[in-house]
């Protein structure tokens, strides 16, 4: 099961590993900087993969961020590291560039180990890194960090984090089975974005919905957005929707065991799909899910605008998961 330790800087996977690969996501938000920021001097991974989005590479401060991420990882691991461009709407080839060049890197190497910051990875992409990462390295080889922003847009009068939906889409290689013969059973993990979640719920038109509700937040006040972000839903499906526990802000393994029971209370009358919409957290929790589940569709409502100047502010908490396996 998951270990989740807060940590203070970064170094070294183990002392005990030949090699140490760093793999992380430039971003419009300053906290992508974080981990790799917060390392000491003696960090020395072998090699850094950086990735980042091609469509927003000049809104906001990604372009400084991505620069200033080279220069650090380009400090600690002694070389350029390798940076690769995604299309969040088509990523199959940043994708198979990914998996090639992983491949290439821990080949000559008996006890590589990979560090991923998963902060500010798109979900789109971030479910299929995480794939082809665990294909090739068994989970004890691989630490995912998390760094929490001190705040969101969302936490001030008027802030916002999306606006509008362009498309509502299975996530690439998360398509699932739509039998025929069964209803569809649409489970929404809530956040912030409830006219995402909103939309999601009427472009797909499910029989049934679960709607997962917010349970111990990062910080006080969070779950009140939350709720007041979702209210049109709650009001349309009603309590009998809501799912009975509350999962916390920082939960994986509980998100993961609670759609398994979902799942076997419902997968001999419906077809699962679900909407990762919470926490980073909770959507690991849903990829394990969806890697035991071929079956379930992970489903993105991809947004017509991103708060690229106000997403969230700083960096507060940053997180190290380790033994991510159900």
């Amino acid at each position: 099961m998951s270990v989740i330790n807060e940590y203070d800087r970064l170094s070294n996977f183990s002392g005990a590993c030949e090699a140490e690969i760093f793999v992380g996501c430039a971003s419009f938000e300053e906290r992508c900087m974080s981990a790799l920021l917060s390392a000491t001097e003696k960090y020395s991974p072998t090699s850094v993969i950086l990735m980042y989005s091609h469509e927003y590479i000049d809104s906001g401060r990604t372009r400084e961020f991505l620069k200033s991420l080279s220069e650090a990882a380009t400090r600690f691991a002694k070389k350029e590291p390798l940076v690769i461009d995604f299309n969040i709407n088509f990523p199959k080839p940043a994708v198979n560039r990914f998996r090639q060049s992983l491949q290439k890197m821990q080949v000559s190497f008996h006890t590589a180990r990979v560090t991923l910051d998963i902060t500010t990875y798109p979900r789109q992409i971030l479910f299929s890194i995480l794939r082809e990462i665990r294909q090739v390295i068994p989970a004890s080889h691989l630490r995912i960090l998390y760094s929490e922003p001190e705040r969101y847009s969302t936490e001030r009068k008027g802030g916002w984090l999306t606006r509008g939906v362009r498309s509502v889409v299975p996530m690439f290689g998360y398509g699932g089975v739509q039998d025929p013969i069964l209803k569809k059973l649409l489970v929404i993990m809530t956040g912030h974005e409830g006219e995402r979640a909103y939309i999601t719920w009427r472009r797909h038109q499910p029989d049934k919905t679960v709607l997962l509700p917010q349970g111990e937040p990062y910080h006080k006040g969070l779950n009140d957005i939350s709720d007041r972000e979702n209210m049109l839903l709650y009001a349309i499906l009603g309590d009998v929707c809501r799912y009975s526990r509350k999962l916390p802000a920082r939960a994986v393994d509980a998100v993961y065991l609670d759609l398994e029971r979902i799942y076997a209370r419902y997968a001999h009358e419906y077809y699962f799909v679900v909407a990762p919409m919470g926490t980073k957290f909770q959507s690991l929790g849903i990829y394990l899910f969806a890697e035991s589940r071929p079956d379930v569709q992970i489903t993105y409502a991809v947004p017509v605008y991103y708060n690229f100047e106000d997403y969230s502010t700083g960096v507060s908490r940053r997180w190290e998961i380790r033994d991510l396996n159900p």
